[in-house]
């Protein structure tokens, strides 16, 4: 019976001296993590100003330097007041000014096109510029509808021709077109002969 009590009292004191031992054990673990966190913390504290101090000294001395240095140059050229002035005046310009000024060196540029919905100012590029002019079509030159060889001439110089009459004969495509007259007139001039290889658009008979 005594030995069954002594097993009982054992096993009630067991778990009491082992909350002891671990509360014990934990607040140990406690302290050192505070006292040594503490003792980090106090030297970051202590060392970051002096390390901040040292940066912004250098950051200081080199800025510094670095001014001497634009003066120095500035001062030897003499382009210092003027680039100021410049930015000045850029500046204070109304914001539209820069456009119109632009606008202005480049008037000889522009060009008016005038089109059915209106005038326009615009650029012409070199194709443009360079293109052939067109030239209202006269109704009493007769011109080569293609490139082709005169086959044969029928009228000369000075003779009266009437509407429909047929001028000369002119082979392109291995066909021979006949090419009448457009009106009642007098031949004016002949710039062909039998034989001859044209190209497209040739004057080839005046009339008058």
């Amino acid at each position: 019976m005594e030995k069954k009590e002594k097993k009982v009292r054992a096993v009630k004191e067991k778990p009491v001296k082992e909350k002891k031992a671990r509360v014990t054990k934990e607040k140990a673990v406690k302290e050192k993590k505070e006292h040594g966190a503490g003792v980090a913390k106090e030297k970051v504290v202590k060392e970051k100003p002096l390390k901040d101090k040292k940066v912004r000294a250098a950051v200081k001395e080199k800025v510094k330097a670095v001014r001497e240095k634009a003066v120095k140059t500035k001062d030897a050229t003499g382009a210092g007041a003027s680039e100021k002035e410049a930015r000045v005046a850029t500046a204070a310009k109304p914001k539209h000014a820069h456009k119109a000024e632009h606008k202005s060196a480049h008037q000889s540029e522009y060009h008016t096109l005038t089109t059915g919905s209106g005038h326009y100012e615009t650029t012409f590029n070199k194709m443009y510029l360079d293109r052939k002019p067109w030239v209202p079509e006269n109704p009493n030159q007769i011109r080569s509808f293609m490139p082709g060889s005169i086959e044969e001439i029928r009228v000369t110089v000075g003779d009266a021709v009437s509407e429909g009459d047929i001028l000369l004969i002119f082979r392109a495509m291995k066909m021979n077109n006949l090419i009448l007259s457009p009106a009642t007139g007098r031949v004016k001039a002949v710039n062909v002969a039998a034989g001859e290889n044209i190209p497209k658009n040739f004057v080839m008979i005046e009339i008058e």
